[in-house]
């Protein structure tokens, strides 16, 4: 759990990595079957990421950045009306891309012992849509 549920690339030295960590634990130690990476509508962390300047040298932009190249296309294309909805889905892809940066996901993955799904709750409704990634489409689950 983390601002707006991003799932960073693997990036080996540097700073604290408490994602990464956290799953570097689950996946090679306790061994769990699935990764769920779990966004939520009206999420302040992709509000933050859509509104937000690009100011370097701030955390929560530094942060969000993980998502940039997704918000430019979101922003620049004239089909969403609703921006932050549509990176809403699209931050979730993109951790889950994310996630296979990581060699002992892509291992676990391909080994068939780990599946990765994103989902997305409509805080309003409770209702739930299911990003299956290897079909790549998003289906409401029921």
């Amino acid at each position: 759990r983390n601002v707006a549920g991003l799932v960073p690339p693997c990036e080996k030295g540097g700073a604290y990595h408490g994602t990464s960590a956290a799953l570097e634990f689950a996946v090679k130690h306790l061994k769990v079957e699935n990764v769920c990476v779990l966004g939520h509508t009206n999420c302040g962390g992709i509000a933050a990421a859509v509104n937000m300047p690009d100011e370097p040298g701030n955390f929560i932009e530094s942060w969000v950045s993980i998502i940039k190249q997704r918000r430019d296309e979101i922003v620049a294309d004239d089909q969403h009306a609703c921006k932050t909805e549509a990176l809403e889905k699209a931050a979730i892809e993109q951790s889950l891309q994310n996630l296979m940066t990581f060699d002992f996901v892509e291992k676990a993955a391909a080994d068939g012992t780990l599946r990765l799904v994103g989902c997305l709750i409509d805080i309003a409704s409770g209702e739930l849509q299911v990003f299956e990634r290897d079909e790549q489409v998003w289906q409401d689950f029921s």
